[in-house]
């Protein structure tokens, strides 16, 4: 009896060794970064939202609890930190910006900290289609001594999920319309035969009230707006003799510089860059090449009534590669926008 007592205790005891350290790995050694606050996800509201309040605060170092109040007074919320948090910690104010027909955030993967700058990676899970952007908040402490006067941060979303689209649908135009009044506004596809999803439901036009920040009204529903949303079946795209080939990890840089270059705000490429990163930062090298507004004109031209004085079209096609190649480097022309501007942004995967 006392040998079977010593055997079960024995047991016991190597169980609950082996619980606490499944605990421990679980919570410090395979687990991502786990001192986060997460507090609120911000939604696109058309006309309600404000963009440039997330810009303001996006990768703000917090450093004091006085300041903080003030972040919290912009956006209306109540979070449990107090005045002692920041004898610590800064806190770092990050908005993962998430396509919600794209993808779906996970949440935060890793912080590091390195001489001036914290990386923030953010777990993102990749699917097929454009829509308007959320703004996941997180609140995140760093320890004062990993500030500095010129710390800086980054942000990188890494793919958590192996997605594919249909290769018979061209990914994804989007139409924003900037009138220099407010105007209502008609817009026609003419090659309706291709298309496969429409928001609004595409029948035989479009009828909008515009404004000139780009806010549009459905006549037929009086909701608000950020854009037109088309998609349709594919298009021969094949690779041309001019073009790019650009690191996966270079995606983010090369984007920027390149949408500036095409005539798109730095809004309309933050959007364009939350659907098109996931896709093309995975990859080791991408083939991508920005086609003619001719081109454009030929998959799906447009009736736009008024006449918008500015048609600025954009569609990136690109090619997963494995290894770069030598390709002719394509003159990216800029358009001025003038008056009543239409301006739309797509992509294709050249298969």
């Amino acid at each position: 009896m006392k040998k079977t007592k010593s055997i079960i205790k024995i047991c016991l005891i190597i169980v609950v060794i082996s619980a606490l350290g499944l605990v421990f790995y679980n919570n410090f050694i395979k687990a991502p970064y786990r001192p986060i606050k997460y507090f609120k996800t911000i939604k696109y509201e058309g006309s309600n939202f404000n963009y440039d309040n997330v810009s303001k605060y996006d990768g703000k170092i917090i450093k004091n609890y006085e300041d903080y109040k003030d972040f919290e007074k912009a956006y209306n919320i109540k979070t449990n930190l107090i005045t002692e948090d920041f004898n610590k910690n800064n806190y770092v104010i990050v908005f993962a910006v998430n396509d919600y027909c794209g993808g779906s955030i996970n949440g935060i993967r890793d912080v590091k900290t390195h001489d001036k700058d914290i990386e923030i990676d953010i777990g993102y899970n990749g699917s097929c289609g454009p829509c308007a952007p959320e703004y996941y908040l997180y609140i995140i402490p760093i320890e004062k001594d990993k500030i500095k006067d010129n710390t800086t941060v980054s942000y990188k979303y890494t793919v958590e999920n192996k997605y594919h689209c249909n290769p018979e649908v061209a990914y994804k135009p989007i139409i924003y319309l900037y009138p220099t009044q407010k105007t209502t506004v008609t817009v026609e596809l003419l090659n309706k035969e291709n298309l496969t999803t429409t928001y609004p439901k595409y029948k035989d036009k479009w009828t909008v009230v515009a404004y000139p920040n780009g806010n549009l009204i459905d006549t037929k529903t009086n909701r608000s707006l950020y854009g037109l949303y088309w998609e349709g079946k594919n298009y021969e795209s094949i690779m041309q003799d001019e073009g790019f080939v650009i690191k996966g990890t270079d995606t983010i840089s090369f984007l920027e510089e390149s949408l500036n270059k095409l005539g798109l705000t730095e809004r309309e490429a933050n959007e364009f860059i939350i659907y098109w990163l996931p896709k093309l930062e995975q990859n080791k090298y991408n083939y991508i090449h920005f086609s003619s507004i001719e081109t454009m004109n030929k998959i799906m031209p447009l009736n736009v009534n008024p006449k918008p004085d500015t048609v600025i079209r954009v569609l990136m096609e690109y090619k997963p590669l494995e290894k770069p190649i030598k390709i002719k480097k394509q003159h990216l022309k800029t358009p001025q926008r003038k008056g009543f501007t239409l301006v739309e942004w797509g992509g294709t995967e050249i298969n």
